[in-house]
């Protein structure tokens, strides 16, 4: 089964995708959840959710890691993003069990628009 959620996200933007994926997972008992987003410019991030100040720290120490600049060879306006994508990841695969994914009380998933604002699809493939 494959299901896909529209997305529309702005730069810098981390929206919490949990709750949505869970839906997807309504009536499985266990297996695997594989989540792709779709975009060379996003990401997924996996971590603490209810406090906003974590992603925005997560944020802030990606952009000293892979900053913006002029020195890239490739002359193109969103390569921070995409080293940020290709390094920090655009895919996840995590175990789910009674229709909910298996994570630490308090976790979530991510989306996360490094580059211009973009639309994108989260696609959820369910083992």
């Amino acid at each position: 089964m494959t299901v896909s959620i529209d997305l529309s996200l702005k730069r810098n933007e981390a929206r919490d995708l949990t709750e949505e994926i869970n839906a997807c997972l309504t009536g499985k008992k266990e297996g695997i959840c594989l989540l792709n987003i779709m975009d060379s410019v996003c990401g997924l991030l996996m971590t603490k959710r209810g406090d906003e100040r974590v992603v925005s720290d997560i944020l802030t120490d990606m952009e000293h890691v892979f900053p913006d600049r002029r020195s890239y060879k490739v002359k193109e306006e969103d390569m921070a993003a995409f080293t940020k994508s290709a390094v920090f990841g655009s895919h996840k695969a995590i175990p789910y069990k009674d229709g909910r994914l298996l994570l630490e009380e308090g976790t979530g998933i991510f989306a996360v628009c490094y580059g211009n604002d973009t639309e994108t699809a989260l696609e959820i493939g369910v083992l």
